[in-house]
């Protein structure tokens, strides 16, 4: 499978042309970064805290809450799938499975086994309002210990969805609690799982999309 590579700010990542001819696309931040969620709400003192801690601010284009993305901080992909086209679904739930799924195949070939996929309603969990990895969505990969995995969210229009996958390969919530601030003081107790940088990118070799 072809990924197609890009590099540079978080923002400018974000902003880039969503294209279904490029299916799978690996992101990698220059530059640590708080990626907000499309539609959530910080406070007047975020972006200051948020400098002071070392990070660039930007939104993304899909849902949930707060990921940092930079060098050595997770294995970031997007694969855009194009209105009927394999992992295509009406249904936003299911559509999450598939893309869980592949994950999880891709993580098996890997030598990452008994990953599940989260197959049921948003779990809400303590800082999950704030932090992405605190909680549990559909389609989000889970390790047999229950940790999170893979994060995924979604951006659907008439041509196509963009499923954003998020991979840690380290999870050190301090400074993205010291960005955000008091409400998110709960995900300093997130079950979250990361794999080594060489396992996280033989995973995304075996991701097959079918």
């Amino acid at each position: 499978m072809r990924i197609t590579h890009w590099a540079g700010g978080a923002a400018a990542l974000h902003a880039r042309p969503i294209l279904p001819a490029n299916l799978c696309n690996e992101l990698v931040a220059t530059a640590p970064a708080v990626v907000l969620g499309r539609a959530q709400k910080v406070d007047d003192g975020f972006v200051a805290r948020a400098g002071a801690a070392g990070f660039e601010v930007a939104r993304r284009v899909s849902g949930g809450t707060a990921v940092v993305v930079g060098p050595d901080e997770c294995l970031w992909v997007d694969v855009v799938v194009a209105r009927d086209a394999p992992g295509w679904n009406d249904d936003i739930g299911k559509a999450g499975c598939w893309m869980g799924d592949q994950w999880v195949a891709a993580l098996a070939a890997a030598g990452v086994e008994e990953a599940t996929v989260h197959r049921s309603a948003m779990q809400n969990r303590p800082g999950s309002d704030t932090v992405c990895f605190a909680g549990v969505g559909p389609g989000e990969v889970l390790r047999a210990d229950g940790a999170k995995l893979v994060g995924i969210s979604q951006r659907r229009t008439r041509l196509w969805a963009l499923f954003q996958c998020a991979i840690p390969l380290r999870w050190d919530p301090e400074p993205l609690i010291t960005a955000l601030g008091p409400s998110a003081e709960p995900a300093r107790d997130a079950h979250v799982a990361t794999l080594d940088a060489s396992t996280a990118q033989a995973t995304l070799r075996h991701l097959a999309l079918t």
